[in-house]
């Protein structure tokens, strides 16, 4: 793996086109002036600037963070709760997309939860290994 200065040589010739690159790429804050937006980016370092724009590449490879968000909700047979959909929304990509890893992960499960067992069997193991451990005491 090289370094980040020297991918961002290899890549883009210089950092300012990678800024550029990955400013096109983001969406502006609406509190932020699209001036120190853009200056904010040109600071950030090399690599959160390639890894921003992997996050951003992937998200648009995707089709756009409302399908990913989209995809989460019906892997978890929950399009219409509109609140969670705000909620992951306001997540940062990279956020975003591990969740849309996980929701391809539970779908590929057929919606079950790994680990997930009712709360009566686990009353029940935890009922079975008191009676274990009072059973093996010698009485006082």
């Amino acid at each position: 793996m090289k370094a980040p200065h020297a991918e961002v040589k290899e890549r883009f010739g210089s950092k300012e086109k990678l800024a550029d690159e990955v400013f096109k790429l983001l969406d502006k804050p609406e509190e932020e002036s699209k001036e120190d937006f853009k200056a904010r980016i040109g600071g950030l370092s090399n690599r959160k600037l390639l890894h921003l724009l992997q996050v951003a590449g992937d998200l648009k490879g995707l089709g756009g963070r409302e399908k990913v968000v989209g995809e989460i909700l019906a892997a978890h047979k929950r399009e219409k709760d509109g609140d969670w959909k705000n909620a992951l929304l306001a997540l940062r990509g990279s956020q975003l997309l591990d969740r849309h890893r996980a929701a391809k992960k539970l779908e590929k499960r057929g919606g079950k939860i790994r680990g997930q067992a009712p709360l009566a069997l686990h009353r029940s193991r935890r009922k079975n290994r008191r009676k274990k451990l009072l059973a093996g005491r010698k009485p006082a």
